[in-house]
Parts: structure tokens; sequence; C-alpha cells
């Protein structure tokens, strides 16, 4: 018996089978853009200086390794409700919320998403944006939804496509779920305004829709933690009923350690004690119990004024970074352009990506010619160009363009 013989090779992830293809690539020159990880102008991952002297101090500490209560330290979830909601929310005030820390924001988003098909009486279909985060689709598929997609880039004005959006919402299913980039937009970099996000909320409240929101850059769009925290605040102060992924693997560095949390906004203190122990009963069964550190450093960094003070800062350093390198990059792309094509459209997209327009084809040929790999949607990785490779990377993206091979 050959208990295997039917087992099929699976289909390679979109983002990681890239970086797969890249590891296996012999040239010397190869450049990876395709991977959501922040890096200094030396090409190394970074963590902020606050994260590290926030360990540095909890390493002197006698920190337990006794297993975490299975929905999390209650220090860290109380001190990310309060992150995202701010202090003086009604939310926190009335305790209306179930949060639970979850393995980063793909492991919260799959909690969040079994919970709402298995015991909430949402329509079993979601919408996610055409252009997202590629396991957004099968987090939601592999918990049952059926997926359908809601209008977001425009591929002509290469900006967002907000009437396409409007419409499209307008003639989703009533009670169904509706899956939103809270900041920085992931692949796009584009993100509503505060007026477009409060005529989304409209709409979602007159379609009786249930809003889940991904954040996983915030920082990222403006420099400001609190700025960016803006859509959160607005949606829980606009919608009685909602739910959250959060991580901070980006803008804390904390990318190994998978701490993020899903928190779900009910309408009353009750209702949200009756959600967490079904949070908790979800969780059980799947992996019992977080992990302690990363849960250690959140809360630990979020609830010292020196350390969160110090935080804000090293993000806005990261964000300045970002932006630096993407308006170099725009400069050297216009530049070689000489007026036969304008890049200026990246300098309005926020976050850690630029998103080119590449097709697929473009995007092999980009691999093949180049050495330069991004995800097939034409997504790149800004954070990862530096001084020692914008030059290349850039007239890669020219000669690509204007099809000079």
């Amino acid at each position: 018996m050959n208990w295997f013989s039917c087992v099929v090779r699976a289909e390679s992830d979109k983002i990681y089978g890239v970086q797969e293809e890249y590891v296996n690539d012999k040239r010397d020159n190869k450049i990876n853009l395709s991977i959501g990880v922040f890096r200094d102008q030396n090409g190394q991952s970074f963590v902020p200086q606050s994260v590290i002297n926030c360990e540095q101090m909890l390493f002197t500490k006698n920190c337990s390794k006794e297993y975490a209560p299975i929905e999390g330290f209650k220090d860290f979830r109380q001190s990310v409700a309060k992150f995202i909601y701010g202090e003086d929310s009604d939310v926190i005030i009335n305790e209306r919320h179930a949060t639970v820390q979850g393995l980063g924001g793909t492991g919260s988003l799959r909690i969040g998403a079994i919970f709402l098909y298995e015991l909430v009486s949402v329509n079993k279909t979601v919408y996610i944006p055409y252009q997202t985060w590629s396991p957004h689709n099968q987090v939601f598929s592999n918990s049952g939804f059926q997926i359908k997609h809601y209008r977001y880039w425009n591929q002509r004005t290469l900006n967002l496509d907000f009437e396409g959006l409007i419409n499209d919402f307008e003639n989703m299913i009533d009670y169904s779920v509706v899956v939103l980039h809270s900041i920085a937009h992931n692949p796009t970099g584009i993100d509503p305004t505060l007026d477009q996000w409060n005529q989304i909320i409209d709409v979602i409240q007159r379609k009786k829709l249930f809003p889940f929101l991904d954040c996983a850059y915030q920082g990222f769009a403006s420099g400001d933690l609190q700025r960016d925290g803006v859509v959160n605040t607005l949606f829980a102060k606009r919608v009685n009923q909602m739910a959250i992924a959060m991580t901070f693997a980006k803008n804390m560095g904390l990318y190994g350690d998978r701490i993020g949390a899903l928190s779900i906004v009910c309408q009353t203190k009750q209702e949200a004690h009756n959600v967490l122990t079904q949070l908790k009963a979800i969780i059980r069964p799947i992996y019992s119990h977080p992990p302690n550190w990363g849960a250690l450093v959140v809360h630990h960094l979020l609830s010292d004024h020196h350390l969160r003070s110090q935080w804000f800062i090293d993000v806005n350093n990261m964000y300045t970074r970002i932006q630096d390198i993407r308006n170099q990059l725009i400069n050297e792309l216009n530049r070689l352009s000489d007026g036969k094509t304008n890049w200026d459209f990246m300098a309005n997209q926020r976050g850690m990506y630029g998103f080119t327009g590449f097709s697929q084809t473009q995007v092999f040929q980009l691999k093949q010619q180049f050495a330069i790999y991004a995800t097939l949607d034409g997504r790149i990785n800004i954070a990862v160009i530096n001084q020692n490779n914008i030059k290349h990377i850039a007239y890669a993206m020219h000669c690509i363009k204007l099809q000079i091979m």
C-alpha cells in the first residue's frame, strides 16, 4: 500500500514561491524585491532600537516559560486593544472588544475567519479586493467562505478606482463579510481619503456588511503611528460590530516572533465575553497556546512611556528611509525615460511597496533579463532598495517598461 501515491505537488505560494526561485538562482547580481521585510541601507533585516532596548530590559527579568493563556496574556491583549482603538474609546471604556493574541497577522485572520464562518449569522460570502495580499483568498476560502472580489486599482489612471469600488460595494450581498486594508494597502500602496472612508462606511452600514480590517503596516504610510491608526478608530466609532487583525511584524521588526492580535468589536460587554470564549475554543485544538516572547515585548514597549516614545521615532525613521528611496527611484526612472513615460504615479503610493503596474509577462522579463524578483502582480519592496542597487533596478524597470531588451 502506497499511502501517498494520490498526493500531487501543490502550487507554490505566490510570494514564497518567488523567494524559492530567488534562492536557487545562481546569478551574482540577483535582487529579491518580493518579500515584505523592511531592510536597512546595508540590506539587513532591521529591528528598531526601541525594540532592542525593550528586549534587553526583559532579558534581565525572570520571565516565565510556562504556557501563556489560550487567548494570550491579559496585559498584552489590553495594551494592544488600547493601541488599536485609543484609551478613551467607548470600545475600551465599556469593554466591548474580544481581543486574542494570534500567530502574526495571518493566524489572526484565520481565527477570525473560522469564527465568522462557523458561529456568526453572516452570509457565507466574503468580498476581497482584486488587488490584495494573496493569502487573503486562501485564508477565507479554506475557512469555508465563497470568495468574491471588488474593484480597487484603476490600471488606466494608476490610482484608486473609487467609483468602481463604491459601485461594487452597493452590489454586495447583504450581511456579507468585506475585507479592507486599513492602511498602506498591499500591494498598491494607495489608500482611500478620510472622506472616501466615510463613504465606504456609509455603504457598509446601509448594506449591513461585516467589515474585517487587516492592519499590517501602521506607521509606514505617514510615519506617524497614531495618524495611521485613524481608520481603525473611525470604524470603531461608526460601526458597532467589526473585526481587525493586527501584526507587529513590520513596525516592530518582530517577523520571526509571529506576534499579532485579533480584536472583535461587539455591542455589549457580555457579547464580548461570549465571543472571547468561542475564540478560545477555536484556538485550543489548533495550537493551544500562543508564544510568550513577542507578546511580552509588545506589551512592555506599548506600556512604557519612554520606550513607546522611542518606538514612534524609530518608525518615523523607517518611514523616512522608505520615502527617500522611493523618491530617488522615481527621479532615476524619470531621468532614464527622458519624457517617454512618467513614473510620478508611484509618488502617491504609501508604505513599503511600489506597485509598478507591470504585467506577469513583464515581471517574468524582469527576472529573466535582470535577475530582479518581484511578485507576480508587479509589486516591489521599496525598503530593499539602497544606494548599491538603485541604478540597476531603475535601469531594469525602465527597459521593461519601454521593451528595451
